[in-house]
């Protein structure tokens, strides 16, 4: 089961990561380094889905791949937007 925790964050951490990449990202109002982002989201997303396969078959692994990573695509913003909501109100 550990395995199984070590892998979402894993994927999570790659999610987060590619969509930081990505130019319509609304994390942060900064250019990133968007290929660097890429390439390090795609290699640790390989080593997400490794360790999912390694807990799981390969239907579980790739369903909780797409799962976690929809997840942390569909909540970033959303907490990008709430926090950069809550600091324009207070100051």
């Amino acid at each position: 089961m550990m395995l199984a925790w070590i892998a979402i964050c894993i994927v999570v951490t790659a999610a987060i990561s590619l969509y930081l990449a990505s130019p319509d990202q609304t994390v942060t109002a900064d250019e990133m380094p968007r290929v660097a982002l890429s390439w390090i989201g795609w290699t640790v997303l390989g080593l997400g889905i490794a360790a999912l396969l390694g807990w799981g078959g390969s239907e579980p692994a790739v369903f909780a791949l797409l799962a976690f990573a929809m997840v942390a695509w569909s909540v970033v913003p959303l907490i990008a937007a709430w926090m950069r909501h809550a600091r324009e109100t207070k100051g």
